[in-house]
């Protein structure tokens, strides 16, 4: 038995330590196999792990590509874009101007609601000269008006345009004398030809809306000036006819702020009245100035200084005061009374009338 065991111990011995074929040898060939697969595997796992990373990036990069609409510089983001500018931009834009329109309407609106209450709060002034005065053709009148308030519009309007560049009201054109010209056409109390107007001037940018930021540098505050009607004000008139104070001549401008003061003026203090007729014919003195007079004196003491005998005579003068100056002594003489006593009638004759001679001779001419 030990004999056979001995034997089967030295067999296996010979099979453990087979330069060959020996467990020995199969087990470091399998040792060194297994450190071959595993180093192989590791490289596999490095590669294989390299391209789940590269994959991560790859998505992340495509998503990013592909965006959403509110992600920039993405392609959803861009086709959102397109898609707005193809079917929105363009009604929104309208709209938007449209609104700007409204809102000038509206300040506009607000400016002429501004005239209409000056207006109201001045009529019961226009009732008194209209009772002073009568139905008379040319009569008195008081008016707010919506006016053109700054003259000096057409250069503040070409301030904005940058001259170095073509286009409307640009280079090339005489601008200034183009922008005065439109602005005499434009009815500034009108709301049409306003809007007209700030139309006209906004074209400066739409015409070319390429060039429009460099035509006109600060867009917004063009916008603001032109659409918010700053330029636009209420103004206060007053009028002989349909004749404004300014086209007046000299002594219709007199008659006309004489007759404002004298009708409208709750003062009770004696006031002095130097020439009132001069520049003026005596029919204006007799319908317009006389009526005032009449009026104004009879709350408060009224001394006038005239060489027109309509003021006077038609006034009903209380006192007339002739004055004459003697030329040997330089002294001057005074001599006052009414118009019934016949010294003072004979100044009046002679001084207003130019002497009775000259009053016949017109009494004969008018029969």
């Amino acid at each position: 038995m030990v004999i056979k065991w001995e034997k089967e111990k030295e067999e296996l011995q010979a099979l453990i330590s087979d330069e060959q074929n020996g467990y020995s040898v199969q087990l470091t060939n399998a040792e060194a196999e297994k450190e071959k697969l595993i180093s192989s595997a590791n490289v596999e796992e490095i590669i294989y792990q390299k391209y789940l990373k590269d994959l991560s990036e790859w998505n992340d990069k495509r998503i990013s590509i592909i965006g959403d609409n509110d992600t920039g510089d993405s392609i959803k983001y861009y086709k959102n874009e397109l898609d707005y500018i193809n079917t929105k931009l363009e009604s929104e834009y309208r709209a938007l101007t449209e609104e700007r329109y409204s809102i000038t309407k509206r300040l506009f609106n607000g400016i002429t609601e501004l005239s209409k209450i000056f207006q109201s709060i001045y009529t019961p002034i226009q009732g008194e000269i209209a009772k002073l005065l009568g139905d008379l053709e040319d009569g008195v009148m008081f008016q707010a008006e919506v006016f053109l308030k700054d003259r000096i519009l057409s250069q503040q309007i070409l301030n904005y345009i940058n001259q170095r560049f073509n286009g409307k009201y640009g280079r090339s054109h005489n601008s200034l004398q183009e922008i005065e010209a439109r602005i005499i056409e434009t009815d500034f109390s009108n709301e049409d030809s306003v809007i007209s107007f700030a139309r006209d001037m906004e074209d400066v940018i739409t015409s070319d809306i390429e060039s429009a930021e460099n035509r006109v540098p600060k867009r917004q505050d063009f916008y603001d000036f032109i659409f918010g009607l700053t330029y636009i004000g209420v103004n206060f008139k007053l009028k002989m006819g349909n004749r404004s104070l300014e086209e007046l001549s000299p002594g219709e401008r007199g008659i006309v702020l004489l007759i404002f003061y004298l009708a409208l003026s709750k003062e009770n203090k004696p006031i002095i009245i130097d020439q009132p007729e001069d520049n003026l014919d005596n029919q204006s003195v007799y319908s317009k100035l006389v009526p005032c007079i009449c009026k104004a004196k009879q709350k408060r003491q009224v001394i006038i200084v005239t060489h027109n005998p309509n003021i006077a005579v038609a006034c009903d003068a209380e006192q007339i005061v002739f004055c004459e100056k003697h030329n040997d002594s330089n002294k001057i003489r005074y001599v006052s009374g009414s118009i019934e006593n016949p010294v003072i009638r004979n100044h009046v004759v002679d001084v207003l009338e130019g002497t009775m001679p000259a009053f016949d001779l017109r009494r004969l001419k008018y029969n």
